[in-house]
């Protein structure tokens, strides 16, 4: 699960959220009556315009962001008036929509607490009365939000989501603790030590002090943000398990040996196939298996996994034998080349326990620092390993580094990962290609070592 992280530095609210929810504006915001529009209103639309008092601001870029998908708008006069408070109609309004809880709006509170709530916010407040998000005696509908009834609408909004539980001593976090009631000291404290909140300078927390307008709108920004890579995580894992159901079921036995399970992680980038076979009720027929046959089937599982992700997938494939959990093949097979990989030899355990061990290994090219995010040992004694940068950089390293300099570090890191495998696995690789990516995996540059020869090409 992800988290929520709430940010109070100097006097700035950030709140940031992964909970799956739809932002739209309500159809009925436009009715509201009212001439000052609202951050709920949708009846003004600055879509794609820029509101005139909200240039070079630390939010511009967020209330522009927001107004763009046309979840807020501005004044009548093109004004967003980022400074003003937010009210706290707006903000619970606003956080309804974030979570989407549903509570019951019909008779959850008598319609005359109701009469001063707008129209736009009637639905949203009675639902947050129902869930016991806010209560209707201490609401305002007109005046500022607080940073503590912000806090604590989305603490209890939380918790009635199964996301957050208050802790069960209250005890001083922030210097400006006493000023808070105990029993919502404990929301405050559980979103303190689950990394949702920070003080200000001096400790403080602020309780007190409204939310702007502005504000809202950077915290609905990075909720948006969150949300939409939930929404996109969600929708990738309800693929994964569509597509672990087909290869199963297009899978389902490696000749007379039935697969009991599939599992598939990674994307279109990389992916990692584990099917799951008895090999002690199915010992004789393993054995019969020809070593081409299990090459033959698993190109075909490959060639389906290419088909519904990417024709370049590096798609890594382990057949484990349930009876004791170990792998006895792991192949690899990179885009459209061929398929290498290790069988169950005397050195193949040693092999996959080096791999392991070499794997997230990190090292420095030009003061750029990388790490192994792939690597495979063929039984054909060829090694194949990729590095991706940890970090963005502008610069790559190959363009400001001496062509010698470069070609130095690059047969250090192949020398130095082929020496592993020597050591600790008794095996004598022959080569080493290795391959450097930036942080958001576009190539860089490849190279192939040749260890006997002490040889490096560039690819």
């Amino acid at each position: 699960m992800k988290r929520i992280t709430l940010f109070l530095i100097t006097g700035l609210l950030l709140i940031t959220s992964s909970i799956s929810a739809a932002w739209a504006v309500p159809d009925n915001a436009a009715k509201a009556g009212s001439q000052d529009k609202t951050i709920a209103d949708s009846e003004i639309q600055m879509m794609g315009n820029k509101f005139k008092d909200a240039a070079n601001l630390w939010c511009s870029a967020s209330i522009q962001q927001m107004a763009d998908v046309g979840l807020i708008s501005g004044y009548t006069d093109g004004s967003f008036r980022p400074h003003k408070n937010a009210s706290q109609a707006e903000m619970i309004t606003l956080l309804m929509r974030l979570v989407e809880l549903n509570g019951t709006a019909g008779e959850a509170t008598d319609s005359i607490q109701l009469q001063a709530v707008p129209g736009w916010a009637k639905t949203a407040v009675q639902q947050a009365v129902a869930l016991k998000i806010i209560s209707l005696d201490q609401f305002q509908p007109d005046q500022p939000a607080t940073r503590l009834q912000t806090c604590l609408a989305l603490a209890k909004a939380l918790e009635a989501k199964g996301l957050l539980e208050p802790v069960k001593y209250a005890s001083p976090t922030f210097a400006d603790s006493s000023m808070i009631d105990e029993d919502d000291l404990k929301y405050i404290i559980a979103m303190y030590q689950a990394g949702y909140i920070n003080g200000t300078p001096g400790n403080k927390f602020l309780p007190q002090n409204g939310i702007t307008r502005g504000e809202m709108a950077a915290i609905m920004a990075r909720i948006q943000v969150d949300l939409e890579q939930e929404d996109d995580g969600e929708t990738a894992q309800a693929a994964q398990s569509e597509l672990e159901s087909y290869l199963l079921s297009h899978h389902a036995a490696i000749k007379y040996i039935p697969v009991e399970k599939l599992t598939l992680d990674g994307g279109a980038d990389r992916a990692e196939v584990k099917v799951y076979v008895n090999l002690v009720t199915y010992a004789d027929e393993w054995d019969d298996l020809e070593k081409n046959y299990i090459k033959n089937w698993l190109n075909y599982l490959i060639r389906d996994i290419h088909n519904k992700l990417a024709k370049q997938t590096v798609v890594k494939c382990e057949i484990i034998n349930t009876h004791n959990n170990d792998t006895v093949i792991r192949y690899v097979k990179k885009g459209a080349g061929d398929l290498a990989g290790n069988y169950n030899d005397l050195s193949v355990n040693d092999v996959f326990e080096v791999e392991a061990k070499v794997d997230g290994d990190r090292f420095d090219i030009g003061g750029i620092t990388f790490a192994v995010v792939f690597i495979n040992y063929a039984e054909n004694d060829e090694i194949t390993v990729d590095l991706a940068a940890l970090k963005y950089f502008i610069t790559s390293p190959w363009d400001v580094m001496k062509s010698d300099d470069i070609k130095d570090n690059v047969v250090g890191i192949c020398e130095k990962i082929a020496a592993e495998f020597y050591r600790l696995a008794d095996v004598e690789p022959t080569t080493v290609t290795i391959s450097f990516y930036d942080h958001k995996s576009q190539l860089i540059k490849s190279y192939k070592y040749d260890i006997g020869k002490e040889l490096l090409v560039r690819l």
